[in-house]
């Protein structure tokens, strides 16, 4: 598992997947390395061991399964063209019109799955296309989807492009 950002969200993904999947592997990245210093020695006091990878693209394009992203970026992470195609990229961490960690690339290319249909109304900057105009109000559920038909809720398990706006 590679996960981006190690603080709360970050940590608590690995403790996670270390839970359910007790022989996973765990590589970061983050930006402040006494920041993933603390991490690493955190966690191995726990017994699990993590790797330090600085090189992003290289990471990226080597991570088998699933990708964590836990960060505040406002800008996509990596090029979402080297994710390979049967990767999870779980984007948690950004929240709001204005930051994404992942790429138009990624989404182009992804099936999408939201937690809810109110939180993708309110927090769709991965989602959003940034080729297009921004739209202006409130953007309906229907907009939030626009760049995938395949986005779906959970809660409502139907495709998005079924739902009124």
């Amino acid at each position: 598992m590679l996960v981006f950002g190690v603080g709360v969200q970050g940590r608590s993904s690995i403790l996670a997947t270390r839970a359910a999947f007790p022989s996973a592997t765990f590589e970061v990245i983050g930006r402040r390395p006494e920041r993933v210093e603390a991490l690493r020695a955190e966690l191995a006091a726990e017994g699990i061991e993590i790797t330090h990878r600085e090189d992003v693209d290289t990471a990226v394009s080597e991570a088998e399964t699933l990708l964590i992203l836990a960060t505040t970026a406002s800008t996509p992470l990596f090029d979402g063209a080297l994710v390979k195609n049967n990767a999870i990229v779980a984007a948690i961490g950004t929240h709001g019109y204005d930051a994404r960690e992942v790429d138009d690339t990624l989404v182009a290319r992804a099936d999408i799955v939201v937690e809810g249909r109110g939180s993708a109304q309110r927090e769709t900057g991965n989602l959003d296309n940034r080729s297009s105009p921004r739209p202006t109000g409130r953007t309906t559920h229907g907009q939030a989807c626009a760049s995938s038909p395949a986005v779906r809720s959970p809660a409502c398990r139907r495709p998005c492009a079924s739902i009124p706006a």
